[in-house]
């Protein structure tokens, strides 16, 4: 009986010794994970900062680069308007006149396109190069004018 009491205190401790294990590793697994979450809400707490900083100085920035551009677009219509000469409204007699051209203008192009139809063909394929080019050299006179008009704001500002 000794032996059995003996076996059975030594199962007896075993089991203790396994219950105080089991108790120390659940306890140091719960305070990792405590701690595992302490840092995960402390790094997404840092992100969230960082992104609501980053979120201010992005509008920031926007609004500045808007307020500027339109300055730069009242400025350049300041510039439109003193160079742009001022046009009157045309008469409503001159839209008349237009549709009457444009109604006579038909019938006088009708009679001649059947007796000369192959010499009219060729003609329009030139006058359609020649007025790709004019264009380009209007663009090219308008944007002359534009350069000038800084340099007279700036002597009038010298004296």
């Amino acid at each position: 009986m000794d032996d059995s009491r003996s076996t059975a205190a030594a199962v007896e401790q075993v089991f203790d010794r396994l219950r105080t294990a089991s108790e120390r590793l659940a306890h140091a697994a719960e305070e990792q994970v405590r701690q595992l979450e302490e840092r995960t809400k402390a790094a997404a707490d840092r992100a969230d900062a960082r992104a609501e900083r980053l979120i201010e100085t992005l509008d920031r920035e926007v609004r500045i680069q808007i307020a500027d551009l339109r300055r730069d677009i009242e400025q350049l219509m300041h510039r439109v308007t003193e160079m742009a000469p001022v046009r009157r409204p045309a008469a409503k007699k001159a839209p008349a006149k237009k549709a009457a051209a444009k109604k006579a203008a038909p019938a006088k192009k009708a009679a001649p396109a059947k007796k000369a139809a192959p010499a009219k063909k060729a003609a329009p394929a030139k006058k359609k190069a020649s007025v790709k080019k004019a264009p380009a050299k209007k663009a090219l006179a308008k944007k002359a004018p534009a350069k000038k008009a800084p340099a007279k704001k700036q002597t009038a500002k010298r004296t």
